[in-house]
């Protein structure tokens, strides 16, 4: 851009119209050669937008890698937590997010394996049509009314399913496909 006879060569400045400063500048940070800022998971779904719009391969390469080790990171980590649903809403939700961002870039092997990841986790965490049980309290099991971090669990659980209801209808058809095609793969989480 600054090499040919732009506009922006003679203004030295470029205009980014529609552009989040901070978002642009995490991007110009990953890719700035004396900073090279790793991509990780407060930044991989801000800037692999941009990268992709400005078509720099290399951090396009770098955020796929990162969302798939995040989407198996993920499910592993939901697992390790316990076998009550409302411990995995908090390990669903990124893998919500990255399925809606690689579907607005056309990534169609990354749909496939989130939706694959997605799948593993119960339906009940995003299927509004879904009513949990009035059971009584369970010692040792979450309420949807106890604390994560600054949220309730049913709060996450409730972000999750506006998350799900946000998506393509073609995506969501692919994640409940996924789950009933591998219901009683011991792969999956069990709710």
């Amino acid at each position: 851009m600054f090499d040919h006879d732009c506009k922006e060569k003679k203004e030295n400045s470029v205009s980014l119209p529609g552009k989040n400063y901070d978002d642009f500048l995490e991007f110009l940070l990953c890719i700035h050669p004396r900073i090279l800022k790793p991509i990780t998971e407060t930044n991989v779904l801000r800037i692999v937008s941009i990268a992709d719009e400005y078509q720099v391969t290399s951090v396009i390469k770098k955020c796929k890698e990162y969302m798939i080790s995040w989407l198996q990171a993920s499910f592993d980590q939901a697992r390790a937590k316990g076998n009550h649903y409302l411990y995995h809403a908090e390990y669903l939700r990124p893998c919500l997010r990255i399925v809606a961002k690689v579907h607005e870039l056309s990534y169609n092997d990354l749909v496939k394996f989130a939706v694959k990841s997605i799948a593993k986790f119960g339906h009940i965490l995003y299927n509004t049509g879904q009513k949990e049980s009035q059971k009584m309290h369970i010692k040792n099991q979450p309420s949807p009314s106890d604390k994560t971090g600054d949220e309730t669990f049913g709060d996450i659980k409730m972000d999750c399913m506006k998350m799900f209801q946000n998506l393509p209808f073609e995506i969501k058809y692919k994640i409940v496909a996924e789950r009933l095609l591998h219901l009683n793969d011991e792969t999956n989480l069990k709710y």
